[in-house]
């Protein structure tokens, strides 16, 4: 971008933001969406397009606030990130806020790219333990069903990495998977990842169950 500036007085830029490999896993990059706005505003980027989860279905990690604070970036790269974070969680989810994973990363200084397996060392059993505490109190808080069902969707990711890494298994796995293929069906969730779809993944997990 810097050798391009002095060249390109019509510099566009397509960024990602999002793990094309496997949507449903934390992809913690809310502490850099400003700083990467802003750097490319000063370096004289003219049009930028921000890529997220791109399936039919949608409902990527979290998608609902990325997709909200990219677009208070795109019109104001100065906006106030923290409020807008706030006012953001509050309409959506009331009580049931959510910030866990993603402050992960800005505490540890780990890099998330954009086609991590669900092994990166930043998704620790201390962390996917720590989150399923939070959203166990997150559905406790939830002031309706519907947003019960938002809090569930937003759990999704952290079944997925416990299934994709066998943190669980037996009875527990089967019954992990099931909730998991249910919530997300009813969420209109179509893929895991830019690939795959949730039927085929599905049909692995299956397997791995032992039930084919």
């Amino acid at each position: 971008v810097q050798a391009w500036q002095p060249v390109a007085p019509l510099l566009y830029v397509w960024d990602y933001t999002t793990n094309f490999g496997q949507y449903q896993q934390p992809f913690p990059n809310f502490n850099v969406l400003q700083a990467n706005v802003r750097f490319y505003v000063d370096h004289g980027v003219k049009g930028l397009f921000e890529q997220g989860n791109y399936s039919s279905g949608g409902r990527g990690e979290m998608e609902p606030l990325r997709a909200y604070l990219l677009a208070k970036l795109l019109w104001n790269p100065q906006a106030d990130v923290e409020r807008h974070t706030d006012e953001f969680l509050n309409a959506y989810y009331g009580r049931a806020a959510i910030a866990l994973v993603h402050k992960q990363v800005q505490t540890e200084g780990v890099h998330a790219r954009i086609f991590d397996r669900p092994t990166a060392k930043y998704l620790t059993d201390d962390l996917l333990d720590k989150a399923e505490k939070l959203f166990d109190e997150a559905e406790q808080l939830a002031d309706n069903p519907d947003i019960r069902f938002r809090v569930q969707t937003a759990r999704l990711p952290i079944w997925y990495v416990k299934l994709a890494t066998n943190r669980v298994s037996g009875d527990d796995r089967t019954d992990m998977r099931d909730r998991f293929l249910t919530i997300a069906r009813e969420a209109g969730i179509s893929h895991v990842s830019e690939a795959r779809s949730l039927d085929v993944w599905a049909n692995a997990a299956d397997t791995q169950t032992g039930q084919k």
